[in-house]
């Protein structure tokens, strides 16, 4: 007999405020006449004097958001023995666990062996295969160098040069999130706003200039800018979608 999971968060439950008769009004266990908790008690004991063999009585130390959590009270009267995450188990649970209680046979695996090579080069002070080296005036590094730079982008190059050739010379991005949003993130946003700019001033420059240009051509470019961007933008990010007309239905205004 297995029971798991038996910490003070979770065995015995307690009983919880109930929302029709809350506890200010009139304490439930007035009315109830056999609580949770002392119903998971009794349990407790009956499957213990019905076990014909071994009883194996599991908890464990964190919970599911890493905070500490203690042993359950039904436990206060039987031994425990502590067991070490890093120890060999003794029957494996998974794949997992399989791997981690034979060594050898998790080395002959290609991502294993790739893995622990990639974190212990990560603890040594030479360059190695995973640091990312690349021969000297590389052409993808020059010509990312040379590109006008922005202030996160200088940013990036002083403080992490190979998240800079990962972004800008590799073109490298994080995934986007699958579904479809309802607005755009503020700092989308702020990406949106900025290539609007970027291409009203490349439009601009260097004839007439931004600093010369009359009222009238920077209104041309800024338009000829959101309609290239307005194609894009789409193809490349998260587009919130096109908001439903307002039509009334039975005297309330409802989305189509």
């Amino acid at each position: 007999m297995r029971l798991l999971g038996l910490t003070n968060r979770s065995w015995p439950r307690r009983v919880g405020d109930d929302p029709i008769l809350p506890n200010h009004v009139s304490l439930a266990r007035a009315f109830d006449i056999d609580p949770v908790s002392r119903a998971d008690r009794r349990h407790f004991g009956v499957i213990l004097d019905a076990a014909s063999g071994e009883v194996v009585l599991s908890r464990s130390r964190r919970g599911g958001q890493g905070s500490r959590v203690g042993r359950s009270p039904l436990l206060r009267d039987h031994a425990e023995t502590k067991l070490s995450r890093a120890r060999i188990p003794e029957h494996a649970f998974s794949e997992a666990d399989r791997l981690m209680a034979r060594p050898k046979d998790a080395a002959g695996i290609k991502r294993v062996k790739s893995a622990a090579e990639c974190w212990q080069h990560w603890h040594v002070e030479h360059l190695t295969s995973h640091d990312g080296q690349f021969s000297r005036d590389h052409p993808v590094i020059i010509r990312s160098i040379e590109r006008v730079q922005s202030a996160t982008s200088l940013q990036r190059l002083l403080r992490d040069p190979l998240g800079f050739v990962w972004r800008y010379a590799l073109g490298w991005t994080a995934p986007q999130e699958p579904g479809q949003p309802l607005s755009i993130a503020p700092d989308e946003l702020g990406k949106l706003v900025h290539e609007l700019l970027r291409r009203s001033v490349d439009a601009l420059e260097p004839h007439p200039g931004y600093a010369r240009a009359s009222e009238a051509q920077i209104e041309a470019a800024l338009s000829a800018a959101a309609s290239i961007v307005r194609e894009t933008w789409p193809l490349e990010r998260p587009t919130p979608p096109k908001l439903g007309a307002l039509v009334p239905l039975g005297g309330r205004n409802k989305s189509q």
